[in-house]
């Protein structure tokens, strides 16, 4: 994705930036929030524009947003990691352009809640985040354990608890085939 993407991240990017890019989204402490996911992310990006009236510069918008929108993930710190990729994001934009800044920045935090935005962009950035909901029971077995790994030193009841407490605010959010998948992953972590 860096090589199929390398001149949008060149025109908007100090050059810089997208080695610590490549390393950070490459990093090994990471199980679940790695290029896979990226991955994943953009190739929703590709897939879903194709039906919806996207421009360019939208497109470039949406492409931004991936790269950054976990660039930052340290599980052992309190920091949001939206809003340190959101400063890593800053640091790193060359470009003129307020209105590409912006609504990167603003694509990035609405990946933050857990409610689908209304506006187009925003919707078609937290559907591709959230889009692992989505995948077989199977995968959401795997993606669960690979985001504990992300989490193991967090003790193991408060790693429930809290992990219980984020599936549910996911119900409602998709559709009855995926609020059942949830329920069953609830269980499933409820018996760690």
């Amino acid at each position: 994705m860096f090589k199929k993407y390398s001149k949008t991240l060149e025109f908007y990017l100090h050059n810089e930036i997208i080695p610590y890019l490549i390393n950070a989204w490459n990093d090994n402490k990471r199980k679940y929030h790695n290029y896979n996911h990226l991955k994943d992310v953009i190739k929703y990006i590709e897939r879903n524009t194709k039906n919806l009236d996207i421009n360019v510069i939208e497109f470039e918008i949406l492409i931004l947003a991936a790269f950054f929108h976990d660039a930052y993930y340290n599980t052992k710190s309190n920091k949001i990691h939206e809003d340190e990729s959101i400063k890593l994001f800053l640091s790193s934009y060359k470009s003129n352009d307020y209105a590409v800044r912006n609504k990167v920045i603003d694509l990035i935090n609405c990946t933050k809640f857990r409610k689908r935005p209304l506006l187009k962009l925003e919707r078609l950035f937290w559907d591709a985040d959230n889009n692992g909901f989505y995948k077989s029971f199977n995968t959401l077995i795997k993606n669960e354990n690979n985001i504990r790994l992300e989490y193991l030193h967090v003790p193991k009841n408060i790693y429930k608890e809290k992990r219980i407490e984020f599936l549910k605010t996911n119900l409602g959010l998709f559709n009855s085939i995926v609020d059942n998948n949830i329920l069953k992953l609830i269980n499933y972590v409820n018996k760690y």
